[in-house]
């Protein structure tokens, strides 16, 4: 059945007269006649029967009247659903994320999301670093909110909204706090560290080996910042992490920095999604909310009090996509 047909087919059977149906429709009676036939001949029974000058709707007819005014808010319903789906105000987004910025930055990403469109639903899952990309390779997440890297431009549009540091940790009782030390010294202690497929294992790594030195002798590997702290406080081991986790109130606040310019890494987080024509509207309305609250954003990572030293967004891309 033809939707206009159905919309024909209810004017002429809430006016009741054919000729009123065609002035109201600005159609011609022998259009409508046509139309009537058309259904008529889809369902193989009769719609309309005539009492004088009125057409009278049988009793298939009433039963088609009913479904038809049903498919008629069905019909609108869709169009105004696909027209939010369409401007990115309703739709699904999944996220994956490191431990950290899970931790700190979603929530309040999360809540501005809310705030601004709260038809808008989001998947978050936690992972480290090439599992994360792996993910967005795959499809199984459609944004990822991380370390940027170097290489991650081959694959990813990519862009950041903070810079962070990550540092070397000890227990605040450690023999190594609040002495001169050099990168040889921390190769004395084990370390808790997260497997060599995260960035910033990666990098610690590299600092000893360009300097010829081994790398750290590992006793635990992890990525979870609630077992992280834990077993650094009570223990000689030494640890990796960034610093605004060190912020007070934070999960590895009761830690001492090891200060040390040749280990202290400067990272990028930002947003990587993949590289499509046309990424779905409800993620562009994402990166919309990310690049109009950066700052806010980066001061979730601010470095003990300093003020974090931020990029702006060019929103190039999302204003590409976004028109």
């Amino acid at each position: 059945m033809d939707l206009r047909d159905l919309a024909y087919f209810r004017m002429i059977a809430e006016l009741g007269h054919l000729g009123r149906a065609a002035e109201a429709l600005h159609r011609t009676k022998p259009a409508l006649t046509k139309c009537i036939r058309r259904l008529e001949a889809s369902l193989g029974t009769r719609l309309f029967r005539r009492e004088g000058r009125r057409i009278l709707l049988t009793e298939v007819g009433e039963v088609l009247l009913r479904r038809a005014g049903q498919m008629r808010a069905l019909v609108d319903d869709t169009a105004m659903e696909i027209a939010k789906v369409a401007d990115g105000s309703v739709g699904h987004v999944r996220i994956g994320t490191g431990p950290t910025v899970a931790e700190y930055i979603l929530p309040d990403l999360f809540a501005r999301v809310m705030q601004k469109h709260p038809k808008l639903t989001i998947e978050i899952t936690v992972g480290l670093g090439n599992a994360l990309r792996a993910a967005l390779v795959d499809n199984r997440v459609d944004v990822i909110v991380s370390t940027i890297l170097p290489s991650d431009g081959d694959l990813f549009s990519a862009y950041h909204f903070a810079t962070d540091e990550v540092v070397v940790v000890a227990s605040p009782r450690h023999p190594l706090v609040r002495r001169r030390i050099g990168a040889e010294d921390l190769l004395a202690y084990k370390w808790v560290l997260p497997d060599r497929s995260v960035a910033s294992r990666q990098w610690i790594d590299g600092v000893f080996a360009t300097r010829g030195l081994r790398t750290p002798e590992v006793l635990v590997e992890t990525g979870s910042l609630q077992l992280l702290p834990i077993l650094i406080e009570r223990t000689d081991v030494l640890g990796f992490t960034p610093r605004s986790n060190l912020l007070p109130g934070r999960i590895a606040a009761p830690l001492a920095e090891l200060p040390l310019e040749a280990t202290t890494m400067r990272r990028q987080i930002g947003v990587l999604y993949r590289k499509v024509p046309d990424p779905s509207p409800a993620l562009m309305k994402l990166l919309q909310i990310v690049q109009s609250t950066n700052q806010v954003l980066s001061k979730d990572i601010a470095i003990h009090g300093r003020k974090s030293r931020t990029a702006r967004l060019s929103g190039k891309e999302v204003a590409k996509h976004g028109r």
